[in-house]
């Protein structure tokens, strides 16, 4: 490169970066997003390109923006591949889609170029944990613990990874630890519902085998039982087969639905995806765990996995809800016609109900809800719609023919 090439790029470079600046007082805005797009346009460095590259992936990651960032930070560590923040800004990406390979391969790229980068243990730790692999997520959990002692979050992240391998005393020394750094009422709040979920784990019901108690229940009352959850940990620590441990995690999450933690029943059937990822079933599951959180797009994403494994009307219906969240009407209704061919369901016909409400057709939507609320829901969603077209008591309605 000649003498007066690289003097402009070493003036150049501090001020088209300026462009893209990143911190906690960016707002970010369109603006943000044009002048930073337009030094990338600009940039013919490729080391150049890469940091603005990383800096607009920051910034799409500030807004939930995942998809974005995942195609900045992809080029940015093509053409950078030795840029160690972009490595661990795009395994923090690919978490966030729930790409967890790819996090993991990213998370190891970012800490053979910078081995104590905190974060990209973090990554890796939440990576491997989401695979299976409960060792290899305690192993980095215990070396955030270990570097960082005073820190709350590091002992609450490896207490959380003690559970999963029933290290129930090293769990409870880490919240003990953590509770004096807390730094505000939300680390307290979280630390005292690990205490109680500790609690809850290690209780059991005396019986003998586990197993014999960690089974589908027959009715609800079965999952309230004192040491049901407890029975389930146990019966899943104590099983080695994958299957069987996904089937216990199942099981344990209707317990946890039953005592209003959605969080942990989410994270239970998020492991047991995991674990026997070839069973659509786990994936159909772990879809409506997320409908119910109202993140529709990773339920839609669990639904495909499921279906690309084997077609069910739970499946197609399921994404069938996920798309109309998602604004994509014919999608939705497409899922959810073929879903209703398969097997007559209450979800298939509420989104039908939807969707035909949206296109102004109040008789077709009353007729498609008054057949989901004969097939038995009466949630109380179905019954909101069905006073939005004047039905208040649907019980004195005849089925429609």
């Amino acid at each position: 490169m000649p003498f007066w090439a690289m003097f402009m790029l070493a003036v150049s470079t501090p001020i088209e970066t300026t462009a893209c600046p990143i911190g906690a007082s960016v707002t970010h805005d369109q603006a943000w997003h044009s002048a930073c797009d337009a030094a990338i346009a600009a940039a013919t460095d490729p080391r150049l390109k890469a940091e603005l590259l990383y800096r607009s992936a920051y910034a799409h990651n500030e807004h939930e923006g995942y998809f974005d960032a995942e195609r900045a930070l992809q080029e940015a560590t093509r053409l950078d591949p030795g840029h160690a923040p972009a490595w661990g800004e795009l395994s923090y990406t690919e978490n966030a889609l729930g790409n967890y390979a790819p996090a993991e391969q990213a998370a190891d790229r970012a800490l053979a170029l910078a081995p104590d980068r905190v974060q990209a243990y973090v990554e890796r730790g939440m990576a491997r944990h989401y695979q299976g692999n409960l060792e290899g997520a305690y192993a980095d959990r215990d070396w955030l613990a270990r570097r960082q002692p005073d820190d709350a979050d590091a002992r609450i992240g490896r207490a959380i990874d003690a559970l999963w391998l029933g290290r129930f005393d090293q769990a409870a020394a880490d919240l003990d630890a953590a509770a004096p750094h807390a730094r505000d009422d939300a680390q307290r709040q979280r630390i005292e519902r690990w205490r109680r979920l500790l609690g809850l784990l290690r209780t059991r019901s005396g019986a003998v085998d586990p197993t014999s108690i960690c089974v589908w229940p027959d009715n609800a009352d079965d999952v309230r039982r004192p040491g049901f959850i407890g029975d389930c940990t146990a019966a899943f620590l104590a099983e080695t087969r994958p299957a069987r441990r996904a089937d216990f995690l199942t099981f344990r999450s209707l317990a946890w639905l039953a005592a209003e933690d959605s969080e942990a029943a989410t994270g239970d059937r998020a492991l047991a995806a995991a674990l026997d990822p070839g069973d659509p079933d786990r994936h159909v599951n772990l879809g409506f765990a997320y409908l119910s959180a109202h993140h529709s797009w990773a339920a839609s994403r669990e639904f495909d996995r499921a279906l690309a494994i084997r077609e069910s009307w739970t499946g197609l219906a399921g994404r069938a809800s996920a798309k109309y969240n998602l604004h994509d009407p014919a999608g939705a209704f497409a899922d959810a016609r073929r879903s209703f061919e398969i097997e007559p369901n209450q979800l298939a016909l509420i989104v039908l109900g939807d969707l035909a409400h949206d296109r102004g057709d109040a008789e077709h939507a009353k007729s498609y809800w008054m057949a989901a609320y004969h097939l038995g829901s009466r949630d109380d969603g179905l019954i909101e719609r069905l006073r939005s077209v004047g039905i208040d008591h649907p019980e004195n309605e005849p089925a429609p023919q």
